[in-house]
């Protein structure tokens, strides 16, 4: 006669029966690790909820970013942040708590710089390679800090919206090798 507690399955093989037996002191062990597996998948939930923002902030930004994707929230003492993506470009944005936008920063190619601005680094740094645009942006001020990079060193441009352009940084390379250098080819 078997157990009450053992669990039983039979499966028939081309000779022979098998009899898979599972103890109790196995049952309890699986018990065990499907609990603590549901207790660490819904506290990844819990702690993976946004902090109360408030409708009225919420509102004015699905208004202003309607394709807004993988919307991450935060909540400070005076502000909320919240990060994003939209058409390709990750994005990050601080409202007060009255939902005025505070700031923002845009990462993207130097390509979707404006016209003027990308055209002149490109002339300007025609012996170089632009890599890539952290755009900053508060009421008073949008600033453009383009990375560039040559054989030895990587850059930092601050370019203005007229188009000013200051060095405010520069690094010897560590990274030699990982990126193709640009070729200029003059026919």
């Amino acid at each position: 006669m078997q157990h009450a507690e053992t669990l039983i399955q039979t499966a028939f093989c081309t000779k022979h029966i098998v009899d898979f037996r599972i103890s109790p002191f196995k049952l309890i062990n699986m018990k065990r690790i499907v609990v603590a597996a549901m207790l660490v998948i819904f506290g990844t939930a819990l702690y993976a909820t946004p902090p109360d923002v408030s409708e009225k902030v919420l509102n004015i930004f699905k208004s202003t970013f309607v394709n807004a994707k993988d919307v991450k929230w935060s909540e400070f003492e005076s502000n909320y942040s919240v990060s994003f993506s939209l058409e390709g470009i990750q994005s990050k944005v601080v409202y007060d708590k009255e939902g005025n936008m505070l700031s923002s920063l845009r990462y993207y190619s130097p390509e979707r710089l404006p016209v003027n601005i990308y055209s002149k680094l490109k002339k300007k740094y025609q012996d170089k390679t632009l890599y890539g645009v952290t755009e900053s942006s508060t009421d008073q001020e949008i600033a453009y800090y383009v990375k560039i990079y040559d054989a030895k060193n990587w850059y930092t441009i601050k370019v203005d919206a007229s188009g000013s352009m200051e060095t405010v940084e520069k690094l010897k390379r560590a990274d030699i090798g990982q990126f193709p250098e640009k070729k200029n080819h003059k026919k």
